[in-house]
């Protein structure tokens, strides 16, 4: 039997979204073209502790297991380890690209979110413009201004593991999504960056929960099982394609302050893993979580530009003149927030938070509570110290959430799961003939409620 492939419909669409992907992240990373490096603390600092090793790396030819250059002494494998024998650090280095730092990274925020929507069944040309509501979120773009190499690209994996484990349960091609799944997972933890991984493992884990609570209704108890055992027979694989730099990680993470100490300050701030206080450090404010929103709620960054409009450039003017202000309104303390410092704001975007609502009402089913609960969660983690009772339900009995500091990096997953339901909920809008009273209410809903929240925002001091 011949095969016949519709070349317009089916291969068309997916090259003009990677040339799409392609020229999206050259604008973004344009000065690599001019031989220019973009200049960050993380990445300088690490330098710095890893020069001595390296430099004796270098001389020695051969590998080198202890450095003094940070703290008392620490192993290197901590700070970069060797991993010539890992077959996925090889392929990670060639699907980013030969880390071509931060192109690959922008590329893989819009391909990892457009394949996940393709196993979801979205249409491609709805899929290209989700992937790049996704990929152009603000916190995306902050971290790779930090220096944070690993975090960057890991995210970029986080959504087709999730498409593999969709595809295994919700459309029952458990092998198929099981090696999708793999796969990713395996190229996120060479990655290194566990956070993001255990991030990952949570939307996952409510995913799975809702499909538990569905299979038990629907009484197919044990094809549930049986793609669960698939699932977790990927997950082991991946973990042991990594095995060597996972299990020194775990190895010294009892030696460093991720690990149970008797040194903390009080008896009620302590956990197994980080210190309570020090965990929710970077808490998002309650009132803050808006700025998924409206990016400027609390001010912005926490050294950030004023104009020549401002009170404090004219005051400035008055006394030193007008060349003194323009240089001191360069930097001021703008932000406002409850984190002791920012680098910006976790913002989505206003229409996909328009978008977010109104599949709220338009999509049905068990995947709708899924991203919502997910969404809520990650809210509600994010708040940290600002709603303590709940933070500490998470650092004194989930398994391993007080090994992570800087909460409010959970907002993560409000970043992934407010553009998924909003690009499902144009996919029910295309899908079905609605009545238009129906949708014209719905459609004023969302509409009603984001332009209220931004309508005070305007109209407040």
């Amino acid at each position: 039997m011949k095969l016949k492939i519709n070349f317009q419909k089916e291969i068309f669409p997916h090259l003009m979204a990677i040339l799409i992907f392609l020229i999206i992240s050259s604008i973004f990373a344009s000065p690599l073209f001019q031989d220019k490096r973009v200049k960050t603390h993380d990445y300088a600092k690490w330098q710095a502790v890893a020069k001595e090793m390296l430099d004796y790396q270098n001389e020695h030819n051969r590998t080198v297991l202890w450095t003094n250059s940070i703290f008392g002494g620490m192993p290197t494998y901590i700070i970069t380890t060797p991993k010539q024998q890992n077959i996925f650090d090889k392929i990670l280095r060639t699907i980013c690209f030969g880390n071509y730092r931060p192109f690959d990274h922008i590329f893989w925020y819009f391909m990892g979110f457009y394949i996940m929507l393709l196993i979801f069944r979205i249409d491609p040309w709805i899929s290209l413009l989700g992937a790049i509501a996704f990929g152009l979120s603000s916190y995306l773009y902050i971290i790779i201004a930090a220096g944070h190499v690993t975090k960057a690209i890991s995210i970029g994996f986080m959504a087709p593991i999730i498409g593999g484990v969709y595809l295994a349960y919700s459309r029952k091609r458990m092998w198929a999504g099981m090696m999708i799944m793999a796969f990713f997972l395996a190229v996120q933890i060479a990655a290194n960056h566990m956070q993001i991984t255990y991030y990952t493992f949570l939307i996952a884990l409510i995913y799975v929960i809702f499909e538990f609570f569905a299979a038990i209704k629907e009484k197919i108890i044990p094809r549930f099982l049986k793609t669960s055992l698939v699932l977790i027979f990927g997950a082991v694989i991946a973990l042991g394609i990594n095995a060597a730099h996972f299990l020194t990680t775990k190895e010294y993470l009892t030696h460093s302050i991720r690990g149970q100490t008797d040194l903390s300050s009080g008896k009620e701030d302590r956990t197994t893993g980080l210190d309570k206080s020090y965990a929710v450090q970077w808490s998002y404010g309650i009132d803050e979580t808006l700025t998924l929103l409206i990016p400027n709620l609390k001010g912005g960054v926490s050294g950030g530009p004023l104009s020549e409009d401002s009170e404090t450039f004219k005051a400035v003017e008055r006394v030193f003149g007008p060349q003194t202000a323009r240089q001191v309104v360069q930097s001021m303390p703008v932000y406002f927030g409850n984190q002791p410092f920012t680098s910006g704001p976790v913002y989505v975007g206003a229409f996909v938070v328009f978008l977010f609502v109104f599949g709220l009402m338009i999509v049905k089913g068990r995947i709708k509570w899924w991203i919502l609960t997910a969404t809520v969660l990650s809210i509600m983690l994010a708040w940290g110290k600002n709603f303590m009772w709940f933070s500490d339900l998470f650092l004194d009995y989930f398994p391993y959430y007080n090994r992570f500091r800087v909460v409010a990096m959970t907002l993560l997953i409000a970043e992934f799961t407010i553009p998924l339901l909003a690009v499902l909920g144009v996919r029910e809008l295309l899908k079905y003939n609605y009545n238009k009273e129906k949708l014209l209410k719905w459609f004023y809903i969302a509409l009603g409620t984001t332009a209220f929240i931004t309508i005070i925002y305007i109209a407040a001091p």
